[in-house]
């Protein structure tokens, strides 16, 4: 793949991550009573919706602001934490609403990916 076609690749795969996450973060701050009690069925306490909203936004700011290599190191590694806590606090509750997070696990690996193979063209 030429470097042209990787940077598109990789900032389409940026993009979908970063899109799903804001559905995330305006979901948290528009239906907060919603996602409190979804959070509350799974063992979680309801204030960290907030916590979870500023940390699901800097990781996009963060994706997106490539000034601070170390920056954009720590955004994939504290998502991926994220999306896999979700994916196994999902199966754990048998709820079968673990495919967003398994999506944007997936989503988020590849643009890691193409970002570290365009690194490594640079």
């Amino acid at each position: 793949m030429n470097v042209k076609s990787l940077k598109i690749t990789h900032w389409i795969l940026t993009g979908l991550v970063c899109a799903m996450l804001s559905l995330s973060v305006v979901m948290y701050l528009t239906d907060t009573e919603n996602v409190m009690n979804m959070m509350g069925t799974m063992g979680f306490p309801g204030w960290l919706v907030y916590h979870l909203a500023f940390a699901k936004a800097a990781g996009i700011a963060f994706l997106l602001y490539r000034k601070q290599p170390i920056l954009t190191e720590w955004a994939y590694a504290g998502l991926t934490f994220n999306f896999c806590l979700a994916i196994s606090t999902h199966a754990y509750n048998g709820d079968g609403e673990g495919g967003g997070a398994i999506l944007a696990l997936t989503l988020l690996m590849a643009s890691y990916a193409t970002r570290k193979m365009l690194d490594s063209k640079n």
